[in-house]
């Protein structure tokens, strides 16, 4: 690719990613033009990116996916390459080494395991082409093998959870009562799991009158959510507070917490605070059995699309890489966010 077509792409492409209120910009900068039909022409030149996806199919990760075809079109000058692996790393290898043998732009990697990445990585970096983490981390003592990762940032999410509880109990006028919690985790030692207990243990620092009652996984799955949620009725009737890291394990608690006969959410003998923000968590939360749900957001593509034109200007960037998320709790209308939610 020329360098002087590099720069015109470039250009195009931040306008783009700026806004649609731009378009006459774009056409003068790319030479093609507009008119009520659509656009006429095509980019001179293409960012090539090869997409390695990986995972359970779920809804969040259709959500993923479908956020990278949209993102990474023609029009907005990429052409895009993807590629889907499951949970069989040695597919991925084999789909990595596929993009570098095609002599991709940049090559966007959601990694199936952590480890056994750096004869993979290294044939990247040897041939020059940048590799963006999605999602999942790796565990690879050379830093230099990727360029960044995009996700979420698990740290802040209990520590905004932590700081909504506060503000919601001062609400309630019980800011200095003792409250018994406990937590249905997700698979103990992963990223995400770990970073929810620093984010924990930066919150209770602050407030000695909470006290966690009890900690247990629940696999991330609804029905091992309930049985764990079972345990800690049985165990800790005094329960108030439930922290559930994602909104499959609080359904599962919802389901336990009725069959005792208490009830949970604003109205509820037990506050359930929840990690995931899908379309059957905001509806848990409209319904009035979920107190809060804390967004994970799918929607990556738009800041790979972003990074992508700063690496392509010679700009350093941060080596951690956040998508910005929101809550949804029970004060706030949801029946549109309801409707539009894919995952």
């Amino acid at each position: 690719m020329g360098k002087v077509g590099r720069f015109i792409l470039k250009v195009a492409a931040v306008v783009i990613l700026l806004g649609g209120g731009f378009a006459f910009g774009l056409s003068m900068v790319t030479g093609e033009t507009r008119n009520g039909n659509g656009t006429q022409g095509e980019f001179d030149h293409l960012i090539t990116v090869g997409l390695s996806q990986s995972g359970e199919d779920t809804p969040w990760k259709a959500a993923n996916t479908e956020s990278f075809m949209e993102t990474f079109v023609e029009e907005n000058g990429y052409r895009l390459i993807s590629a889907d692996a499951g949970e069989d790393q040695e597919k991925q290898f084999s789909d990595v080494k596929g993009f570098i043998k095609q002599n991709v732009d940049y090559i966007i990697l959601n990694p199936v395991a952590e480890t056994g990445w750096e004869e993979v990585l290294e044939e990247a970096k040897d041939a020059g082409i940048p590799v963006i983490l999605i999602n999942n981390k790796i565990d690879e003592e050379d830093a230099s093998l990727y360029r960044c990762w995009i996700g979420s940032d698990y740290e802040k999410q209990a520590r905004d959870a932590g700081k909504w509880l506060a503000k919601y109990l001062k609400s309630e006028g019980r800011e200095k009562d003792h409250i018994a919690m406990a937590t249905i985790q997700g698979s103990i030692g992963t990223p995400e799991q770990l970073a929810h207990a620093e984010g924990y243990r930066s919150v209770f620092e602050k407030h000695s009158n909470w006290h966690m009652r009890a900690q247990q996984t629940g696999e991330g799955t609804r029905d091992e959510g309930k049985e764990v949620m079972k345990l800690f009725l049985e165990h800790y009737p005094d329960l108030e507070v439930v922290f559930a890291e994602n909104d499959e394990m609080a359904l599962g608690a919802i389901e336990a917490i009725k069959e005792a006969g208490k009830t949970c959410g604003p109205e509820g003998d037990i506050l359930l605070i929840s990690f995931g923000g899908s379309k059957e968590g905001v509806q848990a939360v409209a319904d009035g059995d979920l107190n809060v749900t804390f967004e994970k957001n799918p929607n990556q593509a738009p800041k790979a699309a972003e990074l992508i034109q700063r690496m392509d200007s010679g700009i350093v960037i941060d080596k951690e890489q956040y998508v910005s998320e929101k809550y949804y709790d029970s004060g706030m209308e949801l029946e549109d966010i309801i409707e539009k939610r894919t995952y």
